[in-house]
């Protein structure tokens, strides 16, 4: 056998190497170095980006940096930025343009925002407007706004997946970053939020390498939970698909996930939210791991829970 063949079977058996994080309420928040070491003591080596006052904010990114834990995002959730409230829409772009900014000087990878509602309340109070080719191009206009008056170098703005606001679905989010047509805009997965269907549930596989294949080049950082039909032991008439956490209490393929996120490069962070503490995070983190192994990848720092 010549040298070539063995230097590619070498290559063959290199395991892509992921990041894994957690969003939970920690008493340690002030306190970043120490912060920033239970992340990486844990297994993990992504966050969620905590806000802090600008006095603080290199401290913050210091901290991180030398335990190599990724700032993996800023959120800017559940701000509509087309409220019908002219006054009110102004003051939600303010919001996500300061905490994009926030994003690019703390060095997050990217800044989360919601796409926006025609009503004035939740994300549902628009109904099908919300779906509308004017909601739409609504959007888009936003958007460019924020990106163009703040012009971030390195964080990319992404917006949420939802089932009840655009973008509800992997073509969707794809028109919207054509239609924004700004480097600076890139797609952030939470599959969990999009899967609405029985149909989608129960071949969730499919899906997730349907989404990976027409938005993998831009999606920048994913979320990782779990989600369940409460209808699979009895019939209902009407349908409902929970989310649940942590990541292994659902049905969610991710055997399928974490392939299709492998073959990202750079492969977007992972984090799981929504845990209500830190027993939860470690719950999800092992079931993840485990999976990671048997598909042939792992998460880096993933050794380090054991000693």
């Amino acid at each position: 056998m010549c040298w070539l063949t063995l230097r590619f079977r070498e290559k063959e058996h290199v395991k892509k190497v992921l990041r894994l994080g957690a969003s939970w309420h920690s008493p340690a928040l002030d306190n970043f170095e120490q912060l920033a070491h239970t992340y990486k003591e844990m297994g993990f080596s992504a966050a969620v980006c905590p806000i802090v006052e600008p006095k603080k904010i290199e401290e913050l990114r210091r901290a991180f940096a030398d335990e190599d834990v990724v700032l993996a995002e800023v959120g800017a959730y559940g701000h509509n930025i087309i409220d019908p409230n002219e006054e009110q829409r102004q003051k939600n772009i303010e919001f996500i343009k300061g905490r994009l900014r926030y994003a690019e000087e703390v060095g997050a990878l990217c800044c989360v925002m919601h796409g926006g509602w025609v009503g004035t309340g939740g994300f549902s109070s628009g109904g099908a407007g919300n779906f509308s080719k004017e909601a739409f191009d609504k959007i888009v206009s936003a958007v460019q706004q924020i990106l163009d008056e703040v012009e971030p170098e390195n964080t990319k703005l992404v917006v949420e997946t939802e089932s009840d606001v655009l973008p509800d679905g992997p073509e969707e989010y794809l028109q919207l970053v054509k239609a924004v047509n700004r480097p600076s805009f890139r797609a952030h997965f939470d599959p969990v939020n999009i899967i609405t269907s029985p149909r989608r549930y129960h071949f969730n596989g499919e899906f997730l390498r349907k989404c990976f294949s027409l938005l993998g080049p831009f999606i920048v950082s994913c979320h990782a939970k779990d989600v369940w039909y409460a209808n699979d032991e009895k019939y209902y008439p009407v349908v409902r698909i929970d989310e649940v956490v942590p990541p292994g209490r659902g049905k969610l393929d991710y055997r399928t996930y974490l392939r299709e996120v492998s073959k990202l490069e750079p492969s977007p962070p992972l984090i799981m939210e929504h845990l209500p503490g830190k027993k939860e995070a470690v719950e999800g983190r092992d079931f993840l791991f485990r999976i990671a192994d048997e598909v042939g990848v792992s998460f880096l720092y993933c050794e380090r829970e054991k000693h």
